[in-house]
């Protein structure tokens, strides 16, 4: 059952301002219907790949008329963003901090923030794979300082096999990051994942990283 949201939040408040916007100007609301329609399948084949028929019909409103086009888009975009944003906010309160020792990479925390935007703002695919990545980043530089030279050839699974025998990640968490590794070759392979999915691949990822660069202050 979904929870009872604050009506004094600001995400709220928009909401608010747009319904309330679009009772005073019916037209416009018909009128941003159509144009929000077509919008959602054209930004669709722009951030994606797109076919020849999408050329005359940049030429057709981009090209013609830019500030239509810039309309059109803000208008799209601005309801997108206003409508997710519960969904947001819900995605992001979900998640704890992971306290650590200041010995991780500045790449790494790079990869685990993105992962973690991505999947708050409803991304999952790419948060799997931004964790995966931020894993392996993880499991790299440990296992460097360790073997001195990686091999090549060696896949995901054969570096969390050397993490556990290293003793850089217990046998619990080797376990979990193999179950990390196959959830995102699934993704690898076009399967389709949920958020919860996301969620669960990146709360593994970050308790595998957390042992890794564990506070001592959090053994207490």
């Amino acid at each position: 059952m979904p929870r009872r949201r604050n009506p004094n939040l600001l995400s709220a408040y928009l909401r608010q301002c747009l319904r309330e916007w679009y009772q005073d100007n019916p037209m416009e609301k018909e009128l941003d219907r159509g144009g929000i329609f077509m919008m959602e399948g054209m930004a669709k084949e722009i951030e994606g790949l797109a076919d020849a028929d999408l050329a005359w019909r940049m030429r057709l409103w981009k090209d013609q008329d830019p500030a239509v086009w810039e309309d059109l888009a803000d208008k799209y975009y601005t309801r997108l963003a206003v409508a997710n944003l519960p969904k947001i906010v819900d995605r992001f309160l979900k998640l704890a901090p992971v306290f650590v020792r200041p010995a991780y990479s500045t790449e790494l925390n790079v990869y685990l923030q993105e992962a973690g935007r991505c999947y708050i703002f409803g991304l999952p695919q790419a948060s799997i794979a931004l964790a995966r990545t931020a894993l392996e980043t993880a499991l790299n530089n440990e296992l460097i300082k360790r073997l001195t030279l990686l091999d090549p050839k060696w896949t995901l699974e054969d570096r969390i096999k050397y993490s556990e025998k290293c003793k850089i990640i217990s046998a619990p968490m080797a376990h979990t990051a193999q179950d990390v590794r196959r959830l995102a070759n699934k993704v690898l392979h076009d399967k389709p994942v949920t958020d919860g999915a996301a969620f669960d691949c990146l709360i593994q990822v970050r308790a595998v990283i957390g042992e890794i660069y564990e506070k001592p202050a959090n053994k207490r």
